[in-house]
């Protein structure tokens, strides 16, 4: 676009030749003599002060200009041109007009761009990752400095070797017969490959490989681009040795669960038998006699009460071969409502009952959450006050992806201050004027946690005591 400028303000173009309307998107008649706009007013708001500065022609010098801007087009789109342009003087030297050329750079200035930013692309790739390309045989054509440190391979010791030069060992056949199956059909393959550096050395690497294809589509060559995870891979391997470590313990312990539950109680119970079947004998024993079997007696029923105890808290830490089926938590509070029919029926207990429609049905292991409701009821109504009726209010509703149900009761509430911690320790016990052997909210902070939920407990003595549970469904 070649134009005419007079020289004074506003710098009125007087000539301007048809080019302006491919460049700027207005025409000849729009531009010249300022008809429509002035063609200064075109220059991007960012490159205008600059420019009007450049404009300006100093007393005694010789105005030229040469400045690449960006101009705003009659459509609203932004381009570069770049302009030429210089002053035309009188024979006394003074400036009588300027005359210039536009001409678009747009094109060149977007690939500059895109140069730039593929050549800043590829150092921060080369810089993090270990990069190669291989021929369609697998020979090495290309490997970047990273893959020359991790290896300890130098370059050409790479170029044009297969990659088997770093093969561990640690994979078999059909893992690399899978992977170039991938890529020969022209898909990505994705995985982590066990590498062996030049010094002997293991290092593990997450590889992503990609087919490149020429303009008829055919492959030609084979980018991997890979990232080492060699400190992560080991952090595994030492999470799977202490997984393996707890399995072990576990299953010693489900072990000793199995003697507890089958070799102690048969003999316990043989006791049992013997001593009832002694005390049937009593007309024949001596006053001391009848005591000791009495104090047998009691110490045998004890014992037997523990070890159901420790059976009943073993089965509680170990739901691995607990069956994971749909609950009706409607169905669950109804359940454990029958069978405490004659405790609700004699203190007179009323609930209240809010489930949404989205938290009654979910899956988990019917039996811990059948446990959980069953013991924290029949507390609500045993630890009720005596000239209250119990009231027991129950909610459930999801957020997020847990169910939180919260019980609440009216009854004679915990001094949580002074309890602590204690609150859910195996036989503790807080109340000495009610029956029980502190056993029923340990195994429901147990049964809680094997279902990988948290339970929370807010109380105060005569107000009642609210537990809040959330399992993940």
């Amino acid at each position: 676009m070649f134009y005419i400028c007079s020289n004074g303000e506003p710098n009125t173009i007087t000539f301007v030749s048809e080019g302006c309307l491919r460049i700027t998107g207005y025409s000849q008649q729009e531009i010249s003599l300022n008809s429509k706009i002035n063609f200064r007013d075109l220059i991007h708001i960012d490159d205008r002060a600059r420019l009007l500065q450049k404009y300006k022609v100093k007393p005694g010098e010789k105005f030229e200009l040469a400045e690449e801007y960006r101009i705003i087009c009659a459509d609203g789109n932004i381009k570069w041109v770049n302009e030429i342009a210089r002053g035309i003087y009188t024979k006394t030297n003074d400036l009588d007009y300027i005359e210039g050329y536009v001409y678009d750079i747009d094109c060149e200035k977007n690939e500059s761009l895109a140069i730039n930013s593929l050549s800043a692309y590829q150092r921060a790739i080369d810089t993090a990752s270990i990069v190669s390309i291989t021929d369609t045989h697998g020979r090495i054509i290309y490997a970047n400095e990273k893959f020359c440190e991790i290896s300890k391979f130098s370059k050409e010791e790479l170029i044009g070797s297969n990659h088997r030069i770093i093969n561990s060992g640690f994979h078999n056949a059909d893992f690399f017969m899978d992977l170039w199956h991938t890529i020969k059909t022209g898909k990505i393959w994705h995985g982590e490959i066990k590498n062996k550096a030049k010094d002997g050395s293991y290092y593990w690497v997450d590889t992503t490989i990609s087919p490149i294809f020429n303009n008829e589509g055919r492959i030609i060559q084979y980018l991997s681009i890979r990232s080492v995870i060699t400190k992560r891979k080991k952090l595994e391997q030492e999470q799977e040795q202490l997984n393996s470590e707890l399995t072990h313990k576990y299953n010693e312990l489900m072990q000793f669960n199995y003697i507890v539950s089958h070799n102690l109680r048969a003999p316990v119970a043989n006791m049992i038998s013997l001593t009832k079947l002694l005390s049937e004998e009593t007309e024949m024993l001596d006053m001391n006699a009848k005591a000791l079997i009495n104090y047998i007696s009691k110490s045998a029923l004890t014992l037997d009460e523990v070890i159901k105890d420790l059976t009943q808290v073993l089965s509680a830490r170990s739901p691995i071969n607990e069956k994971i089926e749909k609950v009706n938590l409607r169905d669950i509070i109804k359940s454990v409502e029958n069978n405490l029919e004659d405790q609700i029926r004699e203190s007179g207990t009323k609930f209240l009952i809010d489930i949404d429609e989205n938290a009654n049905f979910f899956k988990s292991i019917k039996s811990y959450v059948q446990s959980i409701f069953y013991n924290l009821i029949s507390n609500a109504i045993k630890y009720s006050k005596e000239d209250t009726l119990p009231v027991i209010a129950i909610t459930a509703k999801k957020i997020e992806a847990d169910l939180m149900i919260t019980i609440t009761d009216n009854g004679i509430g915990l001094n949580l201050d002074k309890i602590g911690t204690h609150l859910f320790g195996l036989y503790k016990k807080f109340n000495f004027l009610k029956e029980g052997r502190g056993l029923g909210l340990h195994m429901v902070k147990t049964q809680v946690e094997s279902l990988s939920g948290k339970i929370d407990v807010r109380s105060e003595e005569g107000k009642g005591t609210t537990f809040i549970i959330r399992i993940p469904v």
